[in-house]
């Protein structure tokens, strides 16, 4: 439910947004009756309901009549695409380890698996059902090897670096690569750096043609508009002069030291320090049917980065985060 926040004595309104899960799958063909009651205030405020089903809005309606409403909501067309992205994005997604792992293997590079992946290893043994993409991280000084070696191979495979400008990559299983960057131990070092180094990433998305306020800003809404303030600036600075500051800054700690953190990250996730010892051993672990390298210190950064990782999360919130459905009426291109 969308509309202005206001609280209501049984709690039916005090969200933005309700989530609910309906299991069966013969709702399909008989569609969805929804039965419930608008309070007076809340019909004379223009708050609107919008249902998603699998994704894909399936029915709006703006809640001008107060007290018991009824409507039946068709899902046929619902049914089914997010299940079918999933599994073709899963066959990627296992095409494109495989790529890694063995191009990392070729080159000796070392690389852990990190975020839902290594969550999925390490809790369930395989991908977790609803994840929708792969995040590795590699040392400052593998990643360079890899910059030297990438060119090359994006002219013989499916292979294929891109800077965290580019976009255009919904065709395609992306793999994501996290620079492991020397941290300060003294916290307002490590501030300093992040700051300068969230700045630049604003002005870096000033060449960007879009803007997630979710993935961009790490979910963190006083952020936005601080981005959107440099993105403004950025469009006027040059993308090259921009990135080479931005290597500048993420290569201030020489030496490596007690803490590191993900140089490239998204803003809202920069400012995040992990101790250098929990990536130093690797740990082997089964991904499905395929072998991948975790953090040796897993339950810690586990920790770190999720904090109750071992107990699941919400139902509602068990959805693929690049999952873009159609809306009724629009064509399927490809």
């Amino acid at each position: 439910m969308y509309g202005p926040y206001f609280d209501h004595e049984d709690n039916i309104w005090a969200n933005y947004s309700n989530h609910f899960m309906v299991k069966d799958p013969g709702i399909a063909h008989s569609g969805l009756k929804l039965v419930y009651n608008v309070p007076e205030k809340l019909s004379r405020i223009g708050a609107v309901m919008t249902v998603y089903a699998d994704g894909i809005k399936v029915f709006e309606k703006e809640l001008t009549q107060a007290g018991t409403n009824e409507d039946v909501i068709d899902l046929s067309e619902a049914s089914g695409e997010e299940e079918a992205y999933l599994e073709e994005a899963r066959a990627q997604h296992k095409e494109l380890l495989n790529e890694w792992i063995g191009f990392c293997g070729k080159h000796e590079i070392e690389y852990r698996l990190i975020c839902g992946g290594d969550l999925g290893a390490y809790r369930e043994g395989d991908f977790i059902p609803w994840d929708d993409d792969i995040d590795v991280c590699v040392r400052r000084s593998d990643f360079e090897k890899i910059r030297k070696l990438a060119p090359e191979r994006s002219g013989s495979s499916d292979f294929e670096l891109r800077g965290m400008t580019d976009c255009g990559a919904e065709d395609h299983a992306v793999l994501d690569i996290y620079i492991l960057e020397n941290g300060f131990d003294l916290i307002a070092l490590h501030g300093l750096q992040t700051g300068l180094l969230t700045a630049l990433y604003g002005l870096a998305m000033g060449h960007r043609p879009y803007f997630d306020e979710g993935d961009h800003a790490g979910g963190q809404a006083w952020k936005v508009p601080i981005i959107k303030l440099f993105m403004g600036a950025g469009k006027h600075v040059a993308l090259g002069r921009i990135t080479a500051a931005y290597e500048r800054v993420s290569r201030m700690k020489k030496r490596p030291g007690k803490y590191c953190f993900f140089s490239n990250g998204y803003a809202g996730c920069l400012s995040m320090r992990f101790e250098s010892k929990w990536f130093e051993k690797g740990r082997k672990a089964r991904l499905g049917d395929i072998e991948v390298v975790l953090p040796g210190m897993i339950e810690a950064y586990l920790r770190r980065q999720y904090g109750e990782f071992e107990q699941l999360p919400p139902s509602w919130a068990r959805r693929p985060g690049h999952f873009k459905p159609k809306e009724r009426g629009e064509e399927n291109d490809g």
